[in-house]
C-alpha cells in the first residue's frame, strides 16, 4: 500500500472522510485528554530517559538491531504497532517535552544532533522509520526483567508496558474521532505524521477554557496541509 510517504496523495473520497474538527468536540477532548495522560506518563517513566541516555552515550551505532527487540506485549503476544502509532507518539513526546520535561526534551535535542532524520517535521519514510526505531527501543528496554535486572527497576518496565497497550487503543480512539470511513482508516489513508501530532496538541488547547489567541487558526491551517504534497 502506497501512501503520503511514497509521494502519492490519496484520492479526494478519502481526504473528505476525514473530518478533524472533531478533535475540538468535547467527545473527542475526553479522549484527547486521555492520549496526554498516557503520554505524560511515557515522560515521567524512568525507562524513556535511561534508554534515550544509553542509545545518545552509543551515538546510536545500535539503534536499528536494538529496535528488532521492541513490541508492546498482550497475554504472552508480542504486537508491532506500527511506525505510524509510533512516529506519531514520537513527534508528541518531543512537543510535550519542551513544556513539561525539559531533562528529556535535552535528550531528543541530542538524539535529533546526531541523526538529522528525527526532526519532528522531517517526513520522509527513512525519517518516520529512524523515529519507529526509537520507540521500539524505549520497548526494547522495557521487556529487561530477568535475574540481572536490579528489582526496583521491574516496576516502572511493567508499567511502560502497560502504558503502551492503553496507547494503542487511545490511538484508534483519536482515529475514531475524525475519520467517517466504512471501516478503520488504512496506512495509506492517513495524514501527515507530524500534522496530526500538532492538530492534536493544537486541539488540546483549543478546546480548553482559554485556548491561547489564534491557535484555532494554527489549527486549520494544519487541516489544510494535512495531505498535501
Amino acid at each position: 500500500m502506497v501512501g503520503l510517504l511514497d509521494g502519492v496523495a490519496p484520492p479526494a473520497r478519502v481526504v473528505n472522510s476525514w473530518d478533524f474538527n472533531y478533535l475540538l468536540t468535547y467527545r473527542a477532548d475526553l479522549r484527547i485528554r486521555n492520549f496526554f495522560a498516557l503520554v505524560d506518563d511515557l515522560l515521567s517513566n524512568t525507562v524513556l530517559k535511561d534508554e534515550l541516555t544509553e542509545l545518545i552515550e552509543n551515538d546510536m551505532v545500535h539503534m536499528k538491531e536494538r529496535s528488532h527487540e521492541g513490541l508492546v506485549w498482550r497475554h504472552g503476544i508480542g504486537t508491532d504497532l506500527g511506525n505510524y502509532k509510533y512516529g506519531l507518539l514520537y513527534c508528541t513526546l518531543v512537543r510535550v517535552s519542551r513544556e513539561r520535561c525539559p531533562d528529556v526534551s535535552n535528550l531528543f535535542a541530542a538524539m535529533e544532533r546526531l541523526d538529522n532524520r528525527l526532526a519532528i517535521r522531517s517526513n520522509r519514510r527513512t525519517c518516520i522509520v529512524a523515529k519507529g526505531d526509537v520507540i521500539e527501543c524505549v520497548l526494547a528496554r522495557s521487556r529487561e526483567t530477568g535475574t540481572s535486572i536490579p528489582i526496583e527497576l521491574h516496576a516502572d518496565r511493567f508499567a511502560l508496558q502497560a502504558t503502551f497497550q492503553a496507547m494503542d487503543d487511545c490511538i484508534d480512539d483519536l482515529y475514531r474521532c475524525a475519520w467517517r470511513g466504512d471501516s478503520h482508516p488504512l496506512y495509506r489513508d492517513l495524514p501527515w505524521v507530524h500534522h496530526l501530532s500538532a492538530m492534536v496538541l493544537v486541539a488540546s488547547s483549543v478546546t480548553s477554557p482559554a485556548p491561547p489567541p489564534r491557535w484555532r487558526a494554527v489549527f486549520d491551517s494544519l487541516v489544510r496541509n494535512a495531505f498535501r504534497l
